[in-house]
């Protein structure tokens, strides 16, 4: 739960602002099964612009990426797994 809310975090500090509605959306969730722990952050289904944000993300033929979850995780790696492994930030 530390690491997704960890990379939510980083995520929300990378997006650029015009509405804030995106980063108000960037959710995080922890879910254990047996010894699989699964974290996922981003902006849920359900939300309107979920389906805006993967192009925000990844970029188009006609607008360059403005990515914010993938830095998060990616540039925050070390920091993830010493959550994960709770030894804290």
């Amino acid at each position: 739960e530390a690491a997704c809310q960890f990379a939510a975090d980083q995520a929300r500090a990378r997006v650029l602002v015009r509405t804030g509605l995106t980063r108000r959306d960037i959710t995080h969730e922890a879910e254990a099964r047996g010894l699989v722990v699964e974290g996922r952050i981003g902006i849920p289904k359900g939300k309107k612009h979920a389906w805006y944000w993967y192009f925000w993300e990844v970029g188009t033929s006609r607008n360059r990426a403005h990515p914010a979850l993938r830095p998060a995780v990616f540039n925050n790696a070390a920091t993830i797994v010493r959550l994960i492994a709770g030894g804290g930030r």
